[in-house]
């Protein structure tokens, strides 16, 4: 949905197009293990499909060691997997691709100090210290009048879209946020050559 925040006049089958081309791998829908299950992949994919661009390594983090494994471990949580037990490999095989990326978040100590950086629109991803999981949260930053970074995200609290308080001071109220990611949409009109390539949206991670 981030992809379709700035255009205008699109019709309900504009805006389902472009929910399956930023949901699913490289924009095809092709069954339960096309669709971008862990926030770390779907930042991967956005930025090879210039909906995004990765802006975490450039405001200042840190390697982020991404382990996940949640959904292979725990099937019983995802009626898909429990339906077609088969699928439970392939997701395997997904979340070992993801965890040989290198991948990149601002602790939490330092997002107050590139609040000022961020933009209306940039997309948050909240890392977590969660066993098997890479990001526990998704949202957006609003700038107000004075210059906050607030963060607008759907509240489990409210049980609404709520915009919330500054995004180091939300963080600092969740003991298992350990930091963001911040994702920024890509004018979708943006135009390119063949000599104006997009940054490289992930490192191989170094065998140990």
């Amino acid at each position: 949905m981030f992809f379709v925040v700035n255009q205008n006049a699109l019709t309900f089958s504009d805006v389902v197009d472009q929910l399956k081309y930023t949901r699913y791998r490289n924009g095809n829908m092709d069954g339960y293990t096309s669709r971008l299950h862990y926030t770390s992949e779907w930042i991967i994919d956005n930025v090879k499909k210039w909906v995004v661009k990765d802006l975490t390594k450039e405001l200042g983090s840190k390697p982020f060691p991404v382990k996940v494994g949640f959904m292979s471990t725990n099937p019983q949580y995802y009626p898909q997997l429990v339906a077609e037990p088969t699928l439970t490999r392939k997701i395997q095989g997904i979340e070992e691709h993801i965890n040989a990326q290198k991948h990149w978040y601002i602790p939490n100590a330092q997002v107050k100090d590139i609040e000022s950086k961020l933009q209306t629109g940039d997309i948050i991803a909240i890392a977590t210290n969660k066993t098997g999981l890479d990001y526990s949260h998704t949202g957006m930053i609003i700038k107000n009048a004075k210059g906050m970074a607030l963060f607008l995200h759907a509240s489990s609290g409210k049980k609404r879209v709520y915009l919330d308080k500054r995004i180091s001071s939300y963080l600092s109220e969740s003991s298992t946020s350990i930091g963001i990611s911040v994702s920024r949409p890509i004018d979708p009109n943006h135009e390119t050559d063949e000599t104006d390539e997009p940054d490289p949206p992930f490192e191989e991670a170094e065998d140990s």
